[in-house]
């Protein structure tokens, strides 16, 4: 079910709108450290907060991560939550929170390529977006990225 509309206009400018049927209250924030908070320690923190009656949303949810970045290397952890929400489903009408650890590295191999692995959900946890789809366990991926 989508509850915002997209209003284009002939300028390519995109409008988004809460459907009138539904409501939703909330806020985003976002802390990123610009300046290392100790020698090559970096941190962000991500926060959102929903009021809404719709399923599948979460009043809250965070991301915490921390980089050590040196010499064109950035090691990464990241911390999600999700706190529990409502489903639309009669059998399970809620799913429980939820933390995830994530970690990996970037590793600037010329000033137009880098490397990065990344470990997701690296305990394995079980966890839930819809009820009764469960999502991937430990999850590795390697990408390249490149700009000219």
């Amino acid at each position: 079910i989508s509850i915002v509309t997209t209003e284009s206009s002939p300028v390519p400018i995109n409008s988004f709108r809460n459907l009138e049927t539904q409501v939703i209250w909330g806020t985003e924030t976002a802390f990123e450290s610009e300046n290392p908070l100790w020698r090559h320690l970096y941190a962000s923190l991500h926060y959102t907060w929903l009021k809404t009656d719709l399923p599948y949303r979460p009043p809250h949810a965070r991301k915490t991560s921390l980089y050590w970045k040196e010499r064109g290397i950035t090691f990464f952890a990241d911390h999600r939550y999700r706190s529990s929400l409502a489903t639309s489903h009669p059998l399970r009408p809620n799913l429980p929170r939820m933390h995830l650890i994530d970690a990996g590295m970037t590793w600037d191999v010329t000033r137009q390529a880098s490397l990065t692995a990344k470990i997701e959900n690296i305990f394995d946890l079980p966890y839930e977006r819809i009820a009764y789809f469960p999502m991937p366990g430990r999850t590795l991926s390697v990408g390249l990225a490149g700009s000219f």
